[in-house]
């Protein structure tokens, strides 16, 4: 567990539901993984021991100001200065799409594409629960080999924000797997497969798979979530390779309140 005295490592993310296709391959993918490597792989999402998420920010906060973390989420959904854009078709900017595997050393990842509407929300929060972290963290040492000017940047976000991934640095993905022996082309040979087998799938489940909360299924074809899918946004705490093993706070987020919004306007200069 990532806490220490007055310190507490937290994952503000993207909450994947089960009915999503994201979560269904994040799952099927680890399963794999697990199965081929079962002394190695280090990441199970089994027993929902580790939970499957897109960060939107990772930093060591101040353990007293959890509460005003919390509250200020709360405050940027509530006020929607962080919001879904509404459903008008098939092309979506709610849709969430995986554009390619990615093999960094140990870790096993699908990126997704970045999108304004990921890039605003990740945004948003970073400017607003950076008072809440803990000041002069360390730089991760991957960080030290980068070449100039992205180490020196990175550097300075660290210093700013306590992340080195924030801002034009958001790099959005999900995590599978995590593993120092297993090579590294078993690996992106497995992420590959998984991600074509449920492109050859109408939906990502079978007729029965529904929420807990008996929602109707909102699925797309492989690696994209549906225009209907509502997002969550949680905070979860921090376990080892950056694994969240459990969120201590969820909220939904709304639908802006108008064509005219924030996000509109972005998806509007895209798409000219």
């Amino acid at each position: 567990l990532a806490s220490l005295g007055s310190c507490i490592q937290l994952d503000i993310h993207l909450k994947l539901r089960p009915c999503s296709c994201l979560y269904q391959i994040a799952h099927a993918a680890n399963d794999e993984l697990v199965q081929q490597s079962p002394t190695t792989e280090s990441i199970s999402f089994q027993n929902d021991t580790r939970l499957p998420h897109i960060t939107l920010y990772l930093s060591d906060f101040q353990k007293n100001e959890l509460s005003n973390i919390a509250d200020t989420l709360t405050r940027l959904i509530s006020k929607r200065d962080i919001c879904q854009p509404r459903i008008s078709n098939s092309d979506s900017p709610r849709r969430i799409d995986i554009d390619h595997v990615m093999i960094q050393g140990p870790y096993s990842m699908y990126h997704i594409s970045k999108t304004y509407l990921l890039q605003h929300v990740s945004d948003t929060i970073v400017m607003n629960t950076n008072s809440f972290i803990i000041p002069n963290q360390t730089i991760p040492g991957w960080v030290h080999n980068l070449p100039e000017p992205e180490r020196s940047k990175k550097v300075d976000y660290v210093h700013q924000y306590g992340s080195p991934n924030v801002l034009d640095e958001f790099d959005p993905h999900m995590t599978v797997g995590y593993d120092e022996y297993a090579p590294s082309d078993k690996r992106q040979k497995i992420l590959e497969e998984i991600l074509s087998r449920f492109a050859l799938l109408e939906e990502c489940s079978s007729e029965k798979s529904k929420s807990s909360a008996g929602e109707k299924k909102n699925l797309d074809k492989t690696g994209k979530d549906g225009p209907n899918i509502h997002w969550e946004i949680a905070v979860g705490i921090v376990g080892d390779w950056g694994t969240v093993l459990e969120d201590i706070w969820v909220m939904m987020l709304q639908e802006c309140k108008d064509q005219d919004g924030p996000l509109q306007q972005l998806a509007a200069v895209q798409r000219g």
